[in-house]
């Protein structure tokens, strides 16, 4: 740096001062990411003080975590959060594996340089918690109207030649279906006639139904039981023209696969 002023003489005089400034930046990566919530709920960033080569370790990082998920703690390495040596430190935190979880977040970093104006340096990065992984349906054997039992299988297993085979020869089914991220009571549960593709529901998750393959009838689904005792342990029954098929969507309105539920056609 150079001065230029006037000596008390009335001349001139030319000063030269030599000022050493030390340059700072805060980096901090990845900018963006996205998470399958389901299957992983953590998320790691980098904050990285680059700086002059030995001036840039100690320094003390403070992570917020923002947006969706706001106020989440994390964890530092190294763990008091300062820079280490590199000028590096990481913060991972973990959110719930749970609906109001997704969405997006904002994680900002910021450090205070310990500099005669204590200049701060802030940078923001932004991570997205999604949910793209269907549920799994499922149609198990139940019991019947009356709740006091469940009803066997054929007497084989595939592909065997029991005159029932694998299937359920009282046809009644227990529907469900499970999902990594949404609960039972947010799963839509729908059964499909496979003959004719009328789909039905949708239902809550542990209905029991009466499944009817009947080639040629009028696809319908009907309440049956009562509101006393257990004759309402069973809810439906749905007379198809095909077999039955079972399929769940979930809150995200991921669908998952069909699953068949096989019953012979009358008479049983």
């Amino acid at each position: 740096m150079t001065a230029f002023g006037t000596d008390v003489t009335g001349g001139s005089a030319n000063v030269t001062v030599c000022v050493t400034v030390l340059v700072y930046d805060l980096v901090l990566t990845p900018a963006t990411a996205t998470n399958e919530l389901g299957s992983d709920n953590s998320h790691t960033v980098t904050a990285t003080l680059n700086g002059p080569a030995g001036s840039v370790g100690g320094y003390l990082v403070t992570f917020v975590v923002g947006g969706q998920n706001p106020g989440t703690p994390g964890v530092c390495i190294p763990a008091d959060c300062k820079t280490n040596a590199a000028g590096v430190v990481t913060f991972t935190y973990s959110v719930p594996i749970a609906p109001a979880s997704l969405g997006a977040d904002a994680i900002t970093a910021s450090v205070t340089l310990g500099n005669p104006t204590g200049a701060t340096d802030s940078e923001t990065v932004a991570k997205r918690w999604v949910d793209t992984t269907p549920p799994v349906a499922s149609c198990t054997e139940t019991v019947n109207p009356s709740g006091r039992k469940t009803p066997p299988a054929g007497t084989t297993t595939p592909p065997g030649t029991s005159t029932n085979g694998p299937q359920n020869p009282d046809e009644y089914y227990r529907i469900g279906a499970t999902d990594d991220v949404w609960p039972a009571a947010s799963l839509q549960v729908f059964v499909v006639d496979t003959g004719s593709g009328t789909v039905f529901g949708p239902y809550p998750v542990g209905t029991n139904i009466m499944y009817t393959e009947a080639p040629g009838a009028t696809p319908t689904a009907m309440p049956i039981g009562s509101s006393t005792g257990q004759a309402g342990v069973v809810s439906v029954h749905i007379v198809g023209t095909g077999d039955a098929a079972v399929y769940a969507v979930d809150g995200s309105g991921n669908t998952s696969a069909r699953v068949p539920c096989l019953v012979p056609p009358p008479p049983q």
